[in-house]
């Protein structure tokens, strides 16, 4: 079983392309089988939970922002606005490699 697990690290209290982004997000992680879906965890930085995590994995700015690990290592890291298709798409390359 892979250890591969994706993050997407989020305000959207205070980010607009944030905000704009947790829709297809969720449209993207609908769309995981089971399996998948136990490995995506949003990270809202409006909680201490999830500045904790943010701070674990190394995140250091520009949100939003999409860190994937395998193994214990970081193994992708993008900050920024993906569209329903992009973001498929990392998430189909990182399934691809590590899932």
């Amino acid at each position: 079983m892979s250890d591969l697990n994706v993050y997407a690290i989020l305000d959207t209290k205070r980010c607009g392309w944030c905000k704009k982004f947790e829709p297809v997000i969720k449209a993207n992680v609908r769309a995981m089988n089971e399996h998948s879906q136990k490995k995506f965890t949003v990270v809202d930085l409006q909680t201490e939970e999830g500045k904790a995590l943010a701070q674990q994995l190394q995140h250091s700015g520009g949100i939003p922002n999409v860190i994937a690990t395998a193994g214990g290592q970081q193994v992708y890291q993008e900050a920024g606005f993906k569209d329903g298709p992009k973001f498929a798409n990392v998430l189909f390359q990182l399934f691809s490699m590590y899932g």
